[in-house]
Order: structure tokens, then sequence, then C-alpha cells
């Protein structure tokens, strides 16, 4: 497979993806259970947006960077939609996930389903607790929080697709902040 295939690039980062919510398991839990209380649950969830949001733009950025060079050499064509086709393709399986959960809403997906999205859907665990108490079955559940839960699928793409941007037009918001030398353009 070509190394700058949109197929290399979507194995690559679900892997990350994967490795992303399973540190969003861990840090969700230990936060929570540190403060046992609404606080925990807060910055809980912004420790987890600081995982899914930022460390994937920043591997995305990389290789939109990267690409740069091999569009100027004409080894590849420029695809300035890439970023996005590659966060679709990586957040398939967490869309199917939300599609799940709002069939479990009308009780075509068994209840339980509601524990197992929790742990799939981890990087929003805190706002998953939030809107979605874990005091009521899924079915009892305000039919618009399933699906505001169920959005949050679509980050994914978005900071996929924002990232490979920033990468290929050389703007990167860690070297205008000052946490990172500038790379050679």
């Amino acid at each position: 497979m070509d190394k700058s295939s949109i197929g290399f690039h979507s194995i690559r980062m679900f892997i990350w993806s994967l490795a992303y919510r399973i540190m969003c398991i861990v840090v969700s839990t230990s936060l929570i259970a540190i403060f046992n209380n609404k606080f925990g649950v807060i910055v809980a969830q912004i420790f987890c947006l600081g995982i899914i949001l930022v460390l994937p733009y920043l591997r995305i950025y990389d290789i939109g960077f990267n690409d740069y060079n091999r569009i100027n050499y004409g080894h590849i064509k420029r695809d300035e939609l890439k970023g996005l086709k590659i966060g679709f393709i990586v957040s398939v399986p967490y869309v199917l996930c939300s599609v799940a959960l709002i069939l479990a809403r009308f009780s075509v997906v068994p209840p339980i389903y509601l524990s197992a999205f929790r742990i799939i859907n981890s990087p929003y665990f805190s706002l998953c607790q939030t809107l979605l108490p874990p005091t009521l079955t899924i079915t009892e559940q305000s039919l618009v929080a399933v699906i505001v839960v169920g959005l949050t699928a679509f980050t994914e793409p978005v900071v996929y697709g924002l990232g490979y941007r920033m990468g290929l037009a050389r703007i990167s918001f860690t070297e205008q902040m000052g946490l990172r030398k500038p790379r050679e353009k």
C-alpha cells in the first residue's frame, strides 16, 4: 500500500484513535474517581477533549505538512479534502455506534448497549454521564440528548480536515504560540 494513500493514513490514524480512546478511559475513570463529584466530571471532559482533539490534530498536521513537498515534486496530486476523507474513514465505526445508540433509544438495540457505548465513546464519557444519566435506561433518555451525544462522532473528521489543511498551508498553531521551534518551509 502506498504510504501517501488515504487508506494507509486511515489505518494508521484509526490505530492512533483507539490508543487515544484508551487514554481517555484511563483519564476519565481516574479523575472521576479522584474527585468523585461534578468538578471531576468537568476536569475529566476537558482532559479528554485535549486528548481527542489536540493529539490527532498534531498527527494529521504532520501528514499535510509532508504532503506539501510531495505535491510540489509531483509525487501526488493536491487533495484539499484528504484529511476530511481520512477523518470520515476513521470515524465510520464510531458513527455506526452512534446510530446503534439512537436505535437503542427506540428499543431496536438492547438497552444494555448504553454501557458499551460509554466505553466506545470514551472521549466524551463525562458528557455522556451528564447528558445521559446512568440512573435512567436508554429508552427513558431524552431523544435530543441521545442525538447530541451521537453527533460527537463527527468531531474527528472536522479535526482531521482542519489539521490536514493547516499542515498543507504550513500554518502551525504551536509555532505561532511559541510551543515549538519553527520548521523550515
